[in-house]
């Protein structure tokens, strides 16, 4: 992958821009020891009439502070072709884990882009399904649930900006047996996601949550313009607390946390964290790597294996930050994931 100049266009004055993440956190580096867990059953769902049990990976540091959450929504065209276990998604969930966050890798119902509504509806009905699991287990998994993130990649990512944006109906046969638990979403990112026009937003600016947009310019799956248009939406909806990331080049996520030569750019899951740092409650970013626990010794099992690999870094050049005004218009868009 050709070299990437990074330019941010800050679209809220609530920042005055984003924040460095200081060298020595444990947010700022993958170095946690980790415990993985498969197939982990969060709900039920109706899927073309059959029952199906809805299943998530679960990433965990070896830490004792509560565990704050990323739930990662992997990138799929929105078919079941690809799922939780590819090689890509893997290592983003354990970037966040070794970063010291609960990361909840989710599969979701896919029926291809064709199936509308419930293409979209029900990856976002999922979702929100598996944060009332997280909020309902938190006790037993260590995690604090008033700090769930976010974050996805391509139709994972436009699943998480209808999650943040969106309030949908839930017209499947119901959240199950956590339908009592919130669904509450502290921040989310995007990763070449965005808003479709079959869906207007309903949400108000209050009930928007901080929402961070990442997109290559000159994307060739999913149009730059999606993210654009949400910016838009988002400024005309009044919302305090988004910001777009623009990637100069042609790349797709999740290519872009991958530099030269194959290596993992660490720098941008940094300005991930950073800015999740700036947005939630984050007591364990202020504690240095060097004092961070060690996962006990144990034999791993079937369902549980230990991942305590530090994945290499390299540096990326970082352009200056530059205001851009978006057009107010909320444009109906043709969209190749």
């Amino acid at each position: 992958m050709t070299s990437q100049v990074f330019l941010w266009v800050l679209c809220t004055l609530a920042h005055g821009g984003p924040i460095a993440c200081p060298s020595n956190s444990a947010c700022c580096s993958e170095t946690w020891d980790t415990i993985e867990e498969k197939d982990v059953k969060y709900g039920d769902a109706d899927f073309n009439g059959q029952p199906t049990e809805l299943l998530m990976d679960l990433y965990r540091p070896c830490a004792s502070h509560p565990l704050p959450v990323v739930i990662y929504v992997h990138g799929s065209g929105f078919t079941p072709l690809v799922n939780k276990n590819n090689e890509k998604t893997v290592r983003v969930s354990r970037q966040w884990a070794q970063r010291g966050f609960l990361v909840a890798s989710i599969d979701y119902r896919k029926y291809g882009m064709r199936d509308m509504p419930r293409a979209f509806t029900h990856p976002v009905q999922d979702t929100l399904m598996a944060i009332r699991y997280l909020v309902a287990n938190c006790e037993t998994l260590g995690c604090d649930p008033h700090n769930i993130a976010l974050h996805g990649c391509s139709s994972g990512g436009m699943v998480v900006s209808h999650a943040v944006i969106q309030d949908f109906v839930q017209d499947t046969p119901g959240p199950g047996i956590y339908g009592s638990y919130p669904a509450n979403i502290t921040v989310g990112i995007s990763m070449a996601g965005g808003l479709i026009a079959l869906f207007p937003p309903n949400k108000t600016a209050e009930e928007i949550p901080p929402y961070l947009s990442v997109h290559y310019r000159e994307d060739p799956s999913v149009q730059y313009s999606l993210s654009v248009t949400t910016e838009a939406v988002l400024q005309e909806l009044g919302a305090t607390s988004h910001e777009l990331m623009t990637l100069e080049g042609n790349g797709h996520c999740p290519d872009d946390l991958l530099a030269v030569a194959g290596q993992w750019n660490s720098n941008l899951m940094n300005d991930f964290a950073a800015y999740l740092m700036q947005h939630m409650t984050l007591p364990h970013c202020n504690v240095e790597v060097a004092t961070k626990p060690e996962c006990p010794s144990t034999t791993s099992s079937s369902s549980s294996t230990s991942s305590s690999t530090s994945s290499s870094t390299s540096n990326r050049d970082q352009a200056s930050m530059s205001r851009s005004t978006m057009s107010r218009h909320f444009l109906m868009l043709a969209v190749s994931i």
